[in-house]
């Protein structure tokens, strides 16, 4: 009886230790790569940023949403033409049973959408959310009247996308009646 407890313990300990080490290897890793990861991020959000209005405008510093009526905006920068402000451009960032998906997008002054830039998509039908729903989207001359549009096999990422925007026109309207 000893002897078949003493291989347990054993056995017990090398793999806690095997344990210890990959969890260590993890935190180690992560340490590494969270400024590049923090980088790339916030390089890939100024490009995407740009793409929202066009490199004419003006970007004001970010604003954090706080509000917990607005549960997808995340921030919004104000955007100005030769001081004049011509909307605003909000990161949205909403999650489903079937992933997340990241925007930036642009509401202009009488609260219509502007153009639409995806920062993530992780839902689990992703690529047809992009095609089918996403690329329609960004290039639609009546981009109000495509948001409303989802038929595609990715319904639920794209009435989430459809959510996420709504609500940063909604938040817009209300900050200018105030």
């Amino acid at each position: 009886m000893r002897k078949y407890m003493r291989r347990a313990f054993l056995s017990g300990g090398v793999l806690a230790g095997l344990c210890g080490v990959m969890a260590a290897l993890i935190v180690g890793s992560d340490f590494l790569t969270r400024d590049t990861i923090a980088t790339n991020s916030a390089a890939k959000e100024s490009a995407a940023l740009r793409r929202v209005f066009g490199e004419a405008v003006t970007y004001e510093d970010p604003v954090l949403v706080e509000d917990r009526d607005y549960s997808y905006l995340q921030k919004y920068w104000t955007v100005t033409l030769d001081g004049t402000e011509v909307g605003r451009v909000y990161r949205g960032f909403g999650r489903n049973g079937y992933g997340d998906v990241s925007l930036l997008y642009g509401v202009a002054l009488d609260f219509s959408l502007y153009n639409v830039v995806t920062l993530s998509n992780t839902e689990s039908y992703g690529t047809t959310l992009k095609e089918n729903y996403l690329d329609p989207l960004s290039s639609a001359s009546d981009k109000d009247a495509a948001v409303d549009e989802v038929k595609c096999g990715a319904t639920y990422g794209a009435k989430l996308c459809r959510d996420i925007i709504r609500e940063g026109q909604r938040h817009y309207r209300e900050a200018k009646a105030k």
